[in-house]
């Protein structure tokens, strides 16, 4: 039997206006998601690199999370040490739903997809208009750090471009 945390979550995400802030480590945030989830980085020390990368000053971000901010009824926060926590990963799993992903590119590759793929690349410093965006396939987000690359990179997800990746150092 499930969590009544966990149970009460799902709940919460059947509804269609419910939105997940996903507060774990970036790796594990990268490697599975639910679809629409907002990242941002878990601790302290990953938060002080956010701060100094000038983002919050982004007006594009600014906006698109006040827009993300006013469509959400509901939040489901998941947060290694708070309830409902990972499990609602597995739980989302078990009831027939896919996790999303955003894959890991390096410099080199970066430059290929652009090159060859046809890739946007996006600055997480300075992104333009997100609404702009949401007609891309393939998006490679690059710039600033990488906490505040991969809030950058799930608003991407949440707009629904089905491939993003990030330039990991």
């Amino acid at each position: 039997m499930e969590d009544p945390w966990i149970l009460a979550a799902l709940d919460d995400l059947r509804d269609g206006t419910t939105r997940v802030l996903d507060l774990r480590p970036t790796p594990a945030f990268f490697g599975g998601h639910i679809p629409g989830a907002l990242h941002l980085p878990p601790s302290v020390e990953e938060l002080d690199p956010w701060r100094a990368s000038g983002l919050p000053d982004a007006a594009s971000v600014r906006t698109e999370l006040e827009r993300v901010q006013g469509e959400a009824g509901r939040w489901v926060v998941i947060h290694p040490l708070v309830p409902p926590g990972p499990g609602i990963l597995a739980a989302w799993c078990r009831a027939g739903h896919a996790l999303a992903t955003i894959g890991e590119a390096t410099r080199a590759e970066v430059e290929d997809l652009a090159a060859v793929d046809g890739a946007r690349k996006v600055d997480a410093a300075a992104p333009p208009d997100f609404g702009t965006l949401g007609h891309l396939s393939k998006v490679v987000v690059e710039g600033a750090t990488l906490p505040v690359r991969a809030l950058v990179a799930s608003l991407l997800k949440a707009r629904g471009i089905p491939e993003v990746l990030v330039l990991v150092d």
